[in-house]
């Protein structure tokens, strides 16, 4: 993929439109000069047109045809700039907003584990970073291409004047391109390693944000976060950007003084060594004048156009890593069921753990990378009735939850829902069965699927009690200025009113304050279970385990115990003892 095959897949025809247009641009620039030249020079390799003078609106104008011939040219080089700088400049916003749409659509459709891997510090740069770095590139190609065809121009203007001075010329432009590109190649290294820093100052920019309570808690942590991990970060990308910068400044200004020294050496030196009128002189001058412009705009675009590639090279590699899922996208309906089970699920992944190392001497604490897997894991859970998942952290609940969910797909085992078998091809179908209010939810403003009957919307809002904290106006929430344990309970009337089979619930009341924790296990769960919903919850609140119908215990990625609660066990008393 390159910029310009992206711009050809967003239009061709416009950008079709744009060459054609930069192209007649570049070719009237070019008539401009021997326009000028012919109206003073009269030798066999002009012809005068009209030396006659006339006066049009109170002005003396001499060679009229020319002048108007003049006028005219610009006007259409006018004309055909604007169109062609228009034309492109529309269809790199189409482009931009097209990569931008397939963007968004390949995170959704990409493996939950794939963008956890990633991390959304890198989703964020690549979003706000490359691809603005990509339509800046773009829009340098119109001027790139009227500058070359002018450049172009002028050449064979030069060639038809005096063939010496043209070698001489495309030597020296031959020898510039060569010596202008080598310190370029230098400085598009050290931009492309300020790129890969820019995602590690996302990084520590989040952290900037999201840990500001635990860094206004301590100056030793707040000065060491700002100097050994912002600061650095920043400091790596700005000398990145200077020194890529500084050296591309050096090559832009020495690529835009190769004319002045091919103009000394021919009026100081090349004249003394080859026949070449006055005439000549002062054309092939006034052409290398000329000249400067465009290759100026060149010189100046180049720099923009390999950030614009860094940043699509970075674009195309965040791609391949963001695998599609291979699912059927249909949401079919599943037979009745009245159960879930694992067989034999297992789901490995890498872990990155801390351990303590002591070398020469030194002890220190270092990252490596173990593989941790879920399973093998047995069980079943049934309508109607709720299952609670417990163990310390590490232990795999996390995990669980997202196999559960359809988030993660297993590696061996099989899941069935009743008599569905869920693969590849219902897998989509399932996931439309499940709503789950994980620990790190994410809070829409907004309501993403229809209210249907708006008085049981009331009725969830009193029940969970924060009626008089936020409404719905047109399908977005009032507001979510909110506390947490108001914000979850916000999650919560959102789950209500999807209405789906399955329900799990990660850590849900752990926010909430003891009385609406009993509402929680006591109230809502009861009126799940009454609706027939299969509900799951994770938890740590041993005293509300009497709630559980069963209790799937794990323990560094085992499922140690299945506790089903015997049909004679009715009160709390008895769960107490037994745990």
């Amino acid at each position: 993929m390159s910029l310009f095959s992206i711009l050809i897949k967003t239009s061709a025809r416009r950008v079709l439109l744009s060459l054609l247009t930069g192209l007649l641009a570049g070719i009237l620039y070019t008539l401009l000069i021997p326009l000028v030249t012919n109206s003073y020079v009269n030798n066999e390799g002009f012809e005068v047109l009209n030396p006659q003078v006339n006066t049009f609106f109170g002005m003396t104008v001499s060679n009229y045809k020319l002048a108007a011939l003049f006028l005219f040219s610009c006007l259409c080089i006018y004309l055909s700039r604007t169109i062609s700088q228009t034309m492109l400049i529309w269809v790199v916003i189409d482009a931009t907003s097209n990569l931008r749409r397939t963007y968004f659509e390949r995170i959704i459709r990409s493996p939950l584990a794939k963008l956890e891997q990633v991390g959304s510090a890198r989703l964020i740069a690549s979003i706000t970073t490359d691809v603005r770095s990509i339509l800046d590139g773009a829009q340098r190609i119109p001027d790139i291409l009227i500058s070359s065809v002018s450049i172009l121009g002028m050449m064979l203007f030069i060639l038809y004047l005096n063939t010496d001075v043209f070698y001489f010329i495309f030597g020296a432009v031959a020898f510039g391109i060569v010596s202008f590109f080598l310190p370029v190649i230098l400085g598009n290294k050290f931009f492309r390693k300020a790129r890969e820093s820019v995602d590690h100052l996302h990084e520590a920019i989040k952290g900037n944000i999201y840990g500001i309570k635990e860094l206004k808690l301590c100056a030793e942590k707040r000065k060491n976060y700002l100097e050994n991990v912002l600061f650095k970060v920043e400091g790596e990308v700005r000398s990145a950007n200077k020194k890529g910068s500084g050296i591309l400044s050096v090559a832009v200004n020495y690529g835009e003084m190769i004319s002045f020294f091919v103009i000394g050496y021919i009026t100081y030196i090349f004249i003394n060594y080859h026949a070449i009128s006055v005439e000549e002189i002062m054309a092939v001058v006034m052409v290398l004048l000329y000249l400067t412009g465009p290759i100026s705009i060149i010189m100046q675009a180049v720099p923009e156009l390999m950030v614009a590639n860094v940043s699509l090279r970075k674009l195309e590699n965040l791609f391949s890593e963001l695998s599609e899922e291979k699912l059927d996208e249909t949401v079919k309906t599943i037979a009745d069921w009245d159960r879930l089970t694992f067989s034999n699920i297992n789901y490995s992944y890498e872990s990155k753990i801390e351990k303590f190392s002591e070398k020469m001497g030194a002890a220190a604490i270092v990252q490596d990378n173990e593989i941790f897997t879920v399973g093998p894991l047995n069980f079943e859970m049934k309508r109607g009735e709720v299952t609670f998942i417990v163990g310390g952290n590490g232990s795999g609940k996390s995990t669980l939850a997202k196999l559960l969910t359809g988030h993660y797909i297993s590696q061996e085992g099989g899941i069935h829902l009743g008599d569905t078998k869920i693969d590849s091809d219902t897998l989509i179908s399932y996931r439309h069965q499940v709503s789950a209010i994980f620990t790190d939810y994410y809070l829409f403003d907004q309501l993403l699927g229809n209210v249907s009957d708006p008085e049981q919307v009331a009725d969830y809002m009193r029940l969970l009690k924060i009626d008089e904290k936020v409404s719905i106006v047109n399908g977005k929430f009032s507001t979510l200025s909110l506390s947490d344990g108001q914000r979850k309970r916000l999650a919560l009337l959102i789950s209500f009113l999807e209405d789906k089979d399955i329900y799990l619930f990660d850590e849900w009341a752990a926010d909430q304050d003891p009385i609406f924790k009993d509402v929680f296990y006591q109230t809502i769960l009861q009126s799940l279970r009454d609706k027939n919903k299969l509900i799951i919850v994770i938890s740590h609140d041993d005293r509300y385990f009497y709630v559980a119908d069963q209790i799937l215990t794990m323990e560094r990625g085992k499922l140690i115990d299945v506790w089903k609660k015997p049909a004679t066990l009715l009160n709390e008393s008895l769960v107490e003892e037994l745990t």
